[in-house]
């Protein structure tokens, strides 16, 4: 654990124990800040992952409606993939972070205003800046504040994306 939040926080020391790291964290306001906000986004997409299939399908939804809806949020990802390095260097970090939050609360409001299940697939689009720019933006910040002898990089492993943190030897 003290490993990533080393990452996170960006201090180039190792917090060792866990009230080494409680102090290193109080200390950090921005970066308790940043850790607020990554919650509250895994929150969000916590939510929509596990219950907009179910909520669609209890509206009359069908399996097309839901592989359609998963295509859509997929080849939305693509763009915002490929452009992500200069909308974060126009924009900031923070603020692409807010924005995919807007992004997330826009999609969640949506669906609580949802009539009929095909209404879904306009706002899906919005999957691209809510999932894709915000990963692409959180795994570049940590890369950039990361001591020096560490590195972050993001492995597929059977469909999720998961952050590692690894010792590298220079």
């Amino acid at each position: 654990m003290s490993y990533v939040l080393t990452l996170i926080l960006g201090d180039k020391r190792r917090p060792e124990g866990f009230i080494d790291v409680l102090r290193f964290l109080v200390g950090q306001k921005a970066v308790l800040l940043f850790m607020i906000l990554l919650v509250a986004m895994g929150m969000m997409k916590g939510v929509i992952d596990a219950f907009l299939f179910v909520y669609l399908q209890d509206m009359g939804g069908n399996g097309t409606l839901l592989g359609v809806t998963l295509a859509t949020t997929t080849i939305s990802e693509l763009p915002f993939f490929a452009f992500s390095g200069t909308i974060l260097r126009r924009l900031g970090a923070l603020c692409v972070i807010f924005i995919s939050m807007g992004a997330y609360a826009g999609r969640l409001l949506y669906y609580s205003q949802l009539s009929r299940p095909w209404s879904v697939l306009p706002i899906e689009l919005l999957h691209g800046v809510t999932f894709s720019l915000s990963w692409a933006t959180i795994v570049a910040h940590a890369q950039e504040v990361a001591p020096e002898g560490y590195a972050v990089y993001q492995p597929v492993f059977r469909g999720f994306l998961a952050r590692e943190v690894v010792y590298v030897n220079a």
